[in-house]
């Protein structure tokens, strides 16, 4: 559908993140979504999390709250919720040896959204994994798999799962 609807999206975010504490962190993130559909979206998020171990292996624990809003129901195919609240509780390790790292973050929570007219909850769980290696210090190459009932992760709104390759230049 987002194909045929020749569906884009121009997205602009802005992100805050703070360390308050050597162990304790909280971020911000704002993201504007202009659709070519004439549809807007409003997305905010907020997290903060706790170093339970600050060194390598690094191992975090965290609480996000994430909100986002449509102007409205486009029909064009695409997730597009009115008032999306989703609480998650997650955990983050960081691995890194020699070359190689390995990132995991699995979380859970729930999640509310209004669409259509009608109401939905729902019990949300999955995750994030990557295995890479820094070849310099400015190129990596990265293998990830990712998935999960997070609607807002999928275009859909849908159970979804990932799996694929990057390469990372930093500047």
């Amino acid at each position: 559908e987002l194909i045929e609807n020749d569906i884009r999206v121009l997205r602009a975010q802005l992100y805050l993140s703070q360390n308050l504490t050597d162990r304790w962190n909280a971020s911000l993130a704002y993201t504007y979504g202009d659709y070519s559909d004439d549809n807007e979206s409003d997305d905010v998020s907020l997290a903060i999390r706790y170093a339970l171990h600050p060194t390598n292996p690094v191992w975090n624990v965290g609480y996000r709250v994430r909100y986002l809003n449509f102007d409205r129901q486009s029909g064009s195919g695409y997730f597009d919720p009115n008032d999306f609240i989703s609480n998650q509780i997650f955990t983050t390790l960081y691995y890194e040896r020699n070359r190689f790292y390995l990132y995991v973050e699995p979380y859970a929570g729930y999640q509310t959204f209004r669409r259509n007219g009608e109401d939905s909850d729902d019990v949300i769980g999955g995750g994030y994994g990557s295995i890479g290696c820094r070849l310099t210090d400015s190129f990596n190459v990265e293998a990830f798999v990712e998935g999960g009932n997070f609607a807002v992760d999928s275009a859909a709104g849908f159970d979804y799962y990932m799996a694929g390759a990057k390469i990372i230049i930093t500047f």
